[in-house]
């Protein structure tokens, strides 16, 4: 379900941000394997290969530089660090030969930011762009109550209910 949250902040993010620039969600990264390409050829060793390869956010090329960024609502660390990994990929991959010219632009979207995270960031390379629409926070408030005793409660009813009309 945090995926899905992470997805819908970075396309709005980029929408808003990018709004005249080709913005590419779940853009795969990283290089084709040789030996592939050389049995069924490039098009479709892109293809065969895409279930293994790693996927970033978002790909916005611009004029003058290749936008990667990757969202993260409540674990910006695990962010930076998937940024950090796809930089070693990005002109590998065979999708993105056409941008080489540009310069690269690591961003981290997360509706908060504190001090260690703009450090890590800092000392990564890493420009952090904070956005947050009024959904997130709902969305933060809606998932720190699942670990209530109210909400657990709840849960734990629910399931008995379930136990009890044979449901599931």
């Amino acid at each position: 379900m945090g995926q899905q949250r992470e997805r819908r902040l970075i396309s709005e993010w980029a929408l808003a941000r990018y709004p005249r620039d080709r913005r590419i969600l779940g853009c795969p990264i990283g290089e084709v394997r040789t030996e592939l390409v050389s049995r069924v050829g490039q098009a479709r060793a892109v293809r065969l290969s895409r279930p293994w390869r790693l996927e970033v956010d978002a790909v916005i090329p611009t004029a003058d530089r290749l936008v990667v960024a990757e969202a993260k609502i409540f674990r910006p660390r695990d962010g930076i660090g998937d940024l950090l990994v796809y930089r070693a990929q990005v002109w590998k991959t065979p999708e993105l030969q056409q941008y080489r010219d540009l310069d690269l632009d690591l961003v981290l979207v997360s509706p908060w930011e504190s001090d260690f995270i703009l450090e890590l960031c800092r000392d990564g390379g890493i420009r952090l762009e904070v956005y947050g629409p009024p959904w997130v926070a709902d969305y933060i408030e809606e998932h720190h109550k699942y670990w209530t005793p109210e909400y657990q409660a709840a849960r734990a009813e629910k399931r008995r209910l379930r136990e009890v009309l044979g449901v599931e």
